[in-house]
């Protein structure tokens, strides 16, 4: 009987008129998504790192201020608290800038094992100033 009837009619049609279209998930997701993300990160970091220094150039001028009335007055040296506070902040955001920049090269990395499109220069010299910052410090 299965060879009596012809393959048309035994086959069900399969995607007639359907109403909805589905992507494949690689056309629906941002094709540069890991590269946006390592630019935010990158210039995050740079930000966290120049505002790490305005901590530690806080901290410098307060110790040397301390330094100068101990000497000054000749007593016994005492530290700062709000010096030791501020280095404490730079310490703490020198920590998030560097993970942050960590980060940001995973993505890049990641990035470019995707292909994704972007300047790669760009966050490269991002990456580098961030990380002299880092080491001028």
């Amino acid at each position: 009987m299965a060879l009596s009837v012809p393959l048309s009619r035994s086959t069900l049609r399969v995607g007639g008129g359907s109403a909805f279209f589905v992507r494949p998930l690689s056309c629906a997701m941002n094709k540069s998504t890991f590269y946006l993300l390592a630019v935010i990160l990158a210039l995050a970091a740079f930000v966290t790192h120049c505002v790490a220094r305005s901590y530690l150039e806080d901290s410098m001028h307060r110790k040397a201020a301390r330094f100068a009335q101990v000497q000054k007055q000749q007593i016994a040296y005492t530290p700062d608290p709000q010096a030791l506070q501020s280095s404490k902040n730079y310490n703490t955001l020198t920590f998030i800038g560097v993970a942050l920049t960590v980060l940001s090269a995973v993505f890049m990395v990641t990035a470019m094992f995707r292909h994704e499109r972007g300047w790669y220069l760009i966050l490269i010299l991002i990456l580098f100033f961030d990380v002299g910052i880092a080491m001028l410090l």
